[in-house]
C-alpha cells in the first residue's frame, strides 16, 4: 500500500508540474485513448507555496489531503469533483 500511495504522489507531482497550456498542445490519439481510463487534473498552486508533496491520504466529502517535503499539510476540497 505505501508503495501505490508514493507512486500516486509522484504522478500528482508530476501531473502539477506541468503547465495546463503545454499539456493542452501536446494532446495525440494516445492521450486521447488514455483519457477513457486515467484523468488528469492540474489543480492550481498558489503563489509562494513549494508543494512537493510526500503523501496524499483521501479525506471523506471529496476532499484530498497532501503533505510536503517541509512538513506542511493542505487540504484540498472538491478534488474528486467532476
Amino acid at each position: 500500500m505505501k508503495f501505490l500511495s508514493a507512486v500516486f504522489a509522484s504522478l500528482l507531482a508530476l501531473a502539477l508540474s506541468v503547465p495546463a497550456s503545454r499539456a493542452a498542445s501536446k494532446k495525440s490519439d494516445l492521450s486521447a485513448a488514455e483519457e477513457q481510463y486515467y484523468k488528469m487534473t492540474v489543480i492550481p498552486i498558489p503563489k509562494g507555496i513549494t508543494l512537493e508533496a510526500g503523501a496524499l491520504q483521501v479525506l471523506p466529502g471529496n476532499k484530498l489531503a497532501s503533505s510536503t517535503r517541509l512538513g506542511d499539510i493542505y487540504t484540498i476540497e472538491g478534488a474528486f469533483d467532476n
